[in-house]
């Protein structure tokens, strides 16, 4: 074992010593699982030294598990930190140093993440956190579709795992705009920003696998423990999920209102 790969190994123990419930999966991710996400800690690494930026994400399970970025909601842990990577640690004298950094993010710690982190996620917060996530990625791309069908997807999963009838619908309603919107902008091979055949057939895939994932809470149930038999992901400690009514139950909140039209104003969605 190089010195280096020592080095993240101890970066790694702090990690998992200030949140314990969570369990090491793969070189740079700390997660647990529900029954349909994994949620947890990627420590996304830089390309000097061993610098990385920690992230909270939440992988859902009906899309497959990988490692990458993609397909999740993935946030920097520390949102008021304006570094992109915490800094090199290239020898022992650097990793005290970075002891110190450490120790100073976690001793002012958020009290929602530290109840996430330790294994109770609520239906309130997931639906909080997409809303939000999905509206800042959205801001600035008037043709780029993806992040409205992933927040869409969220959507439809949250709806069928809580049973939750007023969220289906609206959902639903998206989802087959999304369809409608799409199949218009096809005609001239241009979705997602790419054009030639290949985005025909990516999109007929993405219509047949997603509509059969989310044609009921019990194919959406039998995907992800599909997904969820692979061995790193079965050691990992089993998270609780809460119905703890969102804001949508109790009617629409104008702030939260308009951060739905911002994220289907792009597309021209509305719900």
């Amino acid at each position: 074992m190089t010195e280096r790969q020592k080095l993240w190994e101890l970066i790694m123990s702090q990690w998992l010593e200030k949140f314990p419930f969570l369990k090491q999966y793969g070189a740079s991710r700390l997660y647990y699982r529900t029954d349909i996400f994994l949620i947890g800690i990627w420590l996304e690494k830089g390309g000097y030294g061993i610098s990385y930026e920690p992230n909270l994400v939440v992988k859902p399970l009906w899309s497959g598990v990988s490692n990458s970025s993609e397909n999740c909601l993935c946030k920097p842990l520390y949102t008021g930190d304006r570094r992109r990577y915490w800094k090199d640690i290239d020898n022992k004298t650097d990793l005290k140093q970075h002891d110190l950094f450490f120790k100073r993010y976690n001793d002012n710690p958020n009290p929602l993440y530290d109840q996430v982190l330790n294994g109770i996620i609520s239906y309130d917060w997931i639906y909080k956190e997409a809303v939000h996530y999905f509206t800042e990625k959205n801001k600035y791309h008037e043709y780029y579709f993806y992040d409205n069908w992933m927040f869409m997807e969220l959507m439809l999963a949250l709806s069928l795992y809580f049973e939750d009838s007023v969220l289906m619908r609206k959902a639903t309603k998206a989802f087959d705009r999304f369809i409608w919107q799409s199949e218009k902008r096809l005609k001239n091979d241009n979705l997602m920003g790419i054009r030639g055949p290949g985005v025909v057939d990516w999109y007929e895939h993405f219509k047949r696998s997603r509509i059969k994932i989310f044609d009921s809470r019990e194919s959406l149930m039998a995907v992800c423990e599909r997904n969820s038999k692979l061995k790193k992901i079965t050691t990992l400690n089993k998270g609780e999920m809460v119905d703890s009514p969102p804001l949508l139950k109790e009617g629409f909140s104008k702030e939260m209102k308009n951060l739905f039209m911002r994220i289907f104003y792009p597309t021209r969605f509305r719900w």
